[in-house]
């Protein structure tokens, strides 16, 4: 007892009590993302059938497009890793046309910073993505096309299960999104925009998993008035990995998309094609 001095356990105290707090805090978050999901639904469904003009005056048009997506990942540590992700979209013209690729619609490029304090969560930040895009066809869009930029920031969560015959993950984002206005140049409109993300992974061989997913989104700001659905994305794909640095995804998505007016969609029918390298500069 002579020799014992507080500072003695200092370094094992302060780690139990980090531990403690990651265990208390991570709950805590956990438990409160568990509830947001149903309210999160109720809104949705809310807005979808109360929220736009008389659905007798609703119109829908129906767009075939090629999605690609460049991915680069890098880890930094055992917790930390960067993401530069490029997206390229094209669309058809019209109804009827089949060419997937005829037109350009989208070109984007966002960086990542992720943090996994544990193996199953996953805590997301992009401090900037550039969007340059037209608008999804119609017949005419080419003839008075309106081009805009976007600068995007945003926060993710991310929280994966396992279980018997999935793994389960479910995934929280918020968006900051500064958009080009076209009858302002020079002049950026602010909103935000949540996202849910419900996703379901089966692994059928040794370097392929089955991949479902199913995400939401909904808008908020001084322009939304009827559009606060702003969209939905089904996908059903593959992942395969080609080695410990290389793997690619091929799938097709379902996108329903609501216009800013609330009484027009847009449905498209997408073929979507990605690769991803993994710790190009090795393991850190």
């Amino acid at each position: 007892m002579d020799n014992f001095r507080l500072y003695d356990c200092g370094p094992k105290l302060y780690e139990e009590v980090a531990v403690l707090w990651r265990m208390i805090f991570f709950d805590m978050v956990l438990k409160a993302l568990k509830y947001s999901v149903a309210l999160f639904f109720f809104v949705l469904f809310q807005h979808i059938s109360y929220g736009q003009p008389d659905v007798l005056e609703r119109s829908y048009n129906r767009h075939k497009m090629l999605w690609t997506a460049f991915y680069i990942n890098q880890d930094l540590g055992d917790q930390w890793e960067v993401e530069l992700d490029i997206q390229h979209r094209r669309q058809n013209f019209g109804e009827d046309d089949w060419n997937f690729a005829r037109f350009y619609q989208y070109q984007g490029y966002r960086a990542w910073l992720h943090f996994n304090p544990t193996n199953d969560f996953t805590i997301s930040f992009s401090p900037l993505m550039y969007v340059h895009d037209v608008p999804i066809s119609v017949d005419s869009w080419f003839e008075d096309v309106e081009e805009q930029d976007e600068f995007r920031f945003s926060l993710r969560m991310e929280k994966e299960y396992q279980h018997r015959f999935f793994n389960v993950s479910h995934r929280y984002g918020l968006e900051h999104r500064q958009i080009s206005s076209d009858e302002r140049p020079g002049y950026f409109w602010r909103e935000w925009r949540a996202r849910y993300l419900l996703r379901l992974t089966r692994p059928i061989s040794s370097n392929t998993d089955l991949v479902f997913y199913n995400e939401a989104f909904l808008s908020f700001g001084s322009r939304i008035q009827y559009n606060v659905f702003d969209q939905n994305r089904t996908y059903l794909g593959l992942e395969f990995d080609a080695g410990d640095y290389l793997s690619f995804e091929l799938a097709y998505m379902f996108q329903i998309i609501m216009q800013r007016s609330g009484d027009a969609f847009d449905s498209v029918n997408i073929l979507y094609v990605s690769a991803k390298i993994r710790n190009l500069f090795g393991d850190r």
